[in-house]
């Protein structure tokens, strides 16, 4: 089963990525934390994690999550972390600090590109 930390405090996308994660339950474990603290012990906890999608701004009006960024590539982690702002500027300062994808497009979407990342094939649904 493949691993992923979301870090995303926006209602609107997590609750859009748990709905589109959802038919891969038993393929992708979807970790999301919806603040720094939690980011931090979520990571912890599954430093064997396949990917991060890293928000830049959490709780903030201007990025805030470079120290978590940097924390993490300091404890080792040296998988995907993912810079996942709406904000090709505020994607440019996560890449600076130890990202190594950055996201294009609109945050919505997302999880496809996710999921070609760590190699998951998202099932098709069958017609009625």
């Amino acid at each position: 089963m493949k691993k992923v930390l979301i870090v995303e405090d926006s209602y609107a996308y997590y609750s859009r990525y748990i709905s589109d994660l959802e038919d891969l339950e038993g393929t992708v474990r979807m970790l999301l934390a919806r603040g720094l603290t939690d980011a931090w012990r979520l990571f912890s906890e599954n430093t064997d994690v396949d990917a991060i999608v890293m928000d830049a701004c959490v709780h903030s009006q201007e990025p805030d999550t470079m120290p978590l960024v940097k924390r993490i590539r300091e404890a080792g982690y040296s998988g995907h972390i993912i810079a996942n702002s709406n904000s090709s500027r505020n994607n440019k300062v996560l890449l600076e600090v130890g990202c190594n994808i950055e996201f294009r497009g609109d945050k919505i979407e997302m999880v496809d590109q996710l999921l070609k990342l760590i190699d998951v094939v998202k099932p098709t649904r069958g017609r009625p």
